[in-house]
């Protein structure tokens, strides 16, 4: 097998992770969507696009919301990987309520970044 076949074996074998995307269901319910760890190619796209973004989570402060759009644009997949998120979407994402993104962000974060819940925290 060639670095390569190895490179894109490795790159399929990268954990899922689920998250609820709540109310996008075809029926209003909840829609079940998946992400895994951010790559280097979209590490450059949000770095473009949003220069500050990670200054302002080690700042201890949260991005700006078209950066956690992008952020959900970028990481969202059905269970095949395929995306749910079309770019143009990004509109009808910043109409939605500033705690629904927040929430989907973080959860994807948490995982991005392996950063402690509030819960873990406190649990400690």
């Amino acid at each position: 097998m060639s670095i390569s076949e190895r490179l894109k074996q490795m790159q399929s074998d990268q954990e899922m992770y689920p998250i609820t995307l709540p109310g996008l269901g075809e029926d209003g319910s909840d829609l079940v969507v998946y992400f895994n760890k951010l790559t280097v190619r979209e590490d450059e796209k949000l770095r473009k696009k949003h220069p500050t973004f990670y200054k302002a989570m080690t700042d201890g402060d949260i991005p700006s919301f078209s950066a956690m759009v992008d952020l959900i644009i970028l990481k969202c997949k059905d269970d095949e990987g395929n995306s749910i998120f079309a770019q143009a979407d990004s509109m009808y994402l910043l109409n939605q309520d500033v705690g629904y993104i927040t929430g989907i962000a973080t959860a994807i974060l948490e995982k991005l970044f392996d950063i402690p819940t509030v819960e873990t925290i406190e649990g400690n």
